[in-house]
């Protein structure tokens, strides 16, 4: 399947979209549904697929320790990521009127605002970090560029939020379909090359970095507006409540990587991973 095939219309202007293109009719809504439900099931298809491939070559080609150290990264990081994924965009989801220039803008600065004061923190904690998860100290670049991933990832919380209002999920599906072969693509050579927990690391950037700029992209709104602080906290008072049911589970699982590696060593973590 080509990039066209996969991404049609990508010419599409702002010009050519209505202010509000939200499905008026029951009719609208049942066939924008049906073509979702296609395109996400073919999505979820081809995930399975490129999973199982992704988990043999990590388990033929690297080592459990390997693995261990990206395993171990994304755990702290992943918390952190959740922090400025939908805390106030999912808001915007939910409103009957369609959101401003300035709504939108607001939601971008202090999404991209979160992110560079968690990717700050993270970089300054890395030393603490180190000792707590018991890595060596190879792992502070592996550490550094998850850290700076958050960056990209927060680029792409936007994007998605807007598509799901439309209902526009044919959208989302085709681009992480992209994604997940980006990620593989990139991971198998990597690994062949021996570049060890690098192919990982760079395997999932280059996913990060692929969706980030096609949601760009094919979304017609760019950053303009004003930034308010009386949207943010009327924002706010859904999407924290919201957003906090999504991370109570992550957070509750960081004691997992430190307890694993205190008591199985690195390369335990390696497989806790793979498992």
């Amino acid at each position: 399947m080509s990039l066209p095939q996969i991404l049609p219309n990508l010419s599409t202007s702002e010009e050519d979209i209505p202010t509000d293109t939200r499905p008026q009719s029951n009719v609208d809504i049942r066939d924008t549904a049906i073509a979702g439900v296609k395109v996400m099931g073919v999505r979820t298809i081809l995930s399975i697929v490129l999973g199982v491939v992704s988990r043999l070559a990590i388990g033929r080609l690297l080592s459990p320790t390997e693995a261990s150290t990206f395993n171990t990264g994304t755990m702290i990081t992943g918390p952190v990521q959740y922090l400025g994924e939908g805390c106030l965009g999912s808001s915007l989801v939910r409103q009957e009127t369609e959101p401003t220039d300035d709504e939108m803008f607001s939601v971008f600065v202090i999404q991209l605002g979160i992110a560079l004061v968690a990717v700050t923190t993270l970089l300054i904690a890395i030393p603490w970090l180190l000792d707590l998860y018991n890595l060596h100290l190879s792992a502070t670049p592996i550490l550094i560029v998850l850290s700076l991933c958050l960056l990209i990832s927060s680029q792409r919380v936007l994007p998605l939020l807007y598509f799901e209002r439309r209902l526009q999920f044919d959208i989302i599906a085709r681009v992480e379909m992209l994604e997940n072969i980006v990620q593989v693509v990139t991971l198998i050579p990597l690994a062949l090359a021996h570049m060890g927990t690098w192919a990982l690391t760079i395997s999932f950037s280059m996913r990060l970095v692929v969706g980030a700029s096609l949601y760009w992209f094919y979304m017609p709104w760019r950053p303009r507006g004003q930034f308010r602080w009386k949207i943010v906290l009327h924002l706010a008072k859904f999407g924290i409540p919201q957003q906090l049911c999504a991370i109570a589970p992550v957070v509750g699982g960081l004691w997992l990587a430190p307890s694993v590696n205190q008591f199985a060593g690195t390369a335990g973590m390696g497989f806790v991973g793979m498992a």
